[in-house]
């Protein structure tokens, strides 16, 4: 049950939601027109979209399982994409609750990234008193393919003599929580976040579907608050700088939106039971299966000496036409010969062994051979 300070703070989201939201919806529309005539197909067997599917939405990448238009062109539902015109252009949408579609920055093999937002806390200059709201951060139905990236993703905190944490259901404890201080020497200024100099991060835990995100003050008798009067607290992609590391944290106000990061799965089985069903099972062929080590489901991979998109089938790398510089596979003098997933390197007239360089014997000339006796007994 949340709080009535979180109730307060869906709404007031929902009310600043809504008109963005009939604003995507119109652009929509408008992009759904223009899509027949402007989408690019692939139908070449090294697409990562299924043929006929749109590849990009303006310059992100949309590799299968997820999929833009027909239901062909998405796994299921959880994965399907809309491509629309926003004020910069084409840009791709995901749903990932019921509140509201997530502008997406970037989908790979392994991960989503898109655009979330900050919890944010001023301080009220006339009182010198700040509300430390507890704010729900997007969440994610238990069946939801994605979960919140464990390794891609760090709890951050910026501002003075705070703690941000991320409290377990009871809210007496914490699953991951960090401490911000500022020197009279150096508040305000931000270099890196080593909790020391007003930024403060640590890991987040596994398997986390949905979760609160909480900031406290630690030490009301210290002034800074004054000058930097605000502080802010995310799970934000661990890559991300941004307006933290400009050095200022008054600039922090202006942020609102930040990138974060969500590995994804297929299903919500492990791999032994998705090989038991071959007409749902996801990875075609010349692919191997994987169990997600963040939540349940799994994920496919190309089998070593194939390349593609595993979800819809990997082909053969030729090794021989690939490797511009032969000597690194090959020895001089033998001939590279393309096999399925892998290469051979035939030795020259005389010469026996693999050819290869890599984890190879090389050609040996046969007169090297070690002669084998004969005995002839009478």
């Amino acid at each position: 049950m949340l709080s009535s300070r979180s109730l307060h703070f869906l709404h007031n989201l929902q009310l600043y939601l809504f008109p963005m939201l009939i604003i995507l919806f119109l652009s929509s529309l408008s992009a759904s027109e223009s899509a027949s005539s402007t989408s690019t197909t692939y139908t070449n067997s090294s697409s990562i979209a299924k043929p006929g599917c749109q590849e990009k939405c303006g310059n992100i990448s949309i590799p299968y399982p997820f999929g833009i238009g027909s239901p062909n062109c998405y796994h299921d539902k959880a994965f399907e994409i809309t491509c629309t015109n926003v004020l910069q252009g084409p840009a791709p949408l995901l749903q990932l609750n019921i509140l509201y579609p997530s502008q997406v920055l970037e989908l790979t093999q392994d991960y989503v990234k898109f655009m979330g937002w900050s919890l944010q806390n001023c301080y009220n200059k006339t009182s010198g008193k700040g509300e430390w709201p507890v704010a729900p951060l997007p969440y994610l139905a238990e069946d939801s393919p994605f979960t919140f990236s464990s390794t891609r993703s760090k709890l951050t905190g910026v501002g003075c003599d705070i703690f941000a944490y991320i409290p377990v259901e009871n809210g007496k404890n914490y699953v991951s929580g960090c401490a911000s201080f500022c020197a009279k020497s150096n508040a305000g200024k931000l270099k890196s976040c080593s909790g020391g100099n007003g930024c403060c991060q640590t890991d987040t835990p596994k398997g986390l579907k949905s979760f609160l995100i909480q900031v406290q003050s630690i030490n009301t008798n210290n002034r800074s608050w004054i000058d930097n009067p605000c502080s802010q607290a995310v799970v934000i992609d661990r890559t991300y700088t941004g307006n933290y590391l400009d050095g200022s944290m008054k600039s922090i106000s202006n942020v609102t939106s930040v990138p974060m990061v969500l590995d994804w799965a297929i299903g919500n089985i492990s791999c032994s039971e998705a090989k038991r069903n071959r007409a749902s099972y996801a990875c075609r062929e010349h692919s191997e299966c994987f169990d997600s080590d963040n939540g349940p489901g799994y994920r496919c991979n190309c089998s070593s000496g194939y390349t593609g998109n595993p979800y819809i089938g990997c082909q053969d790398i030729n090794e021989c036409k690939e490797n511009s510089n032969k000597s690194t596979l090959c020895i001089k003098g033998t001939t590279c010969t393309n096999t399925p997933g892998s290469y051979s390197c035939l030795c020259p007239p005389g010469h026996h062994g693999d050819g290869r360089t890599v984890l190879g014997v090389g050609c040996t000339p046969d007169s090297k051979r070690i002669p084998v006796a004969m005995v002839v007994s009478l």
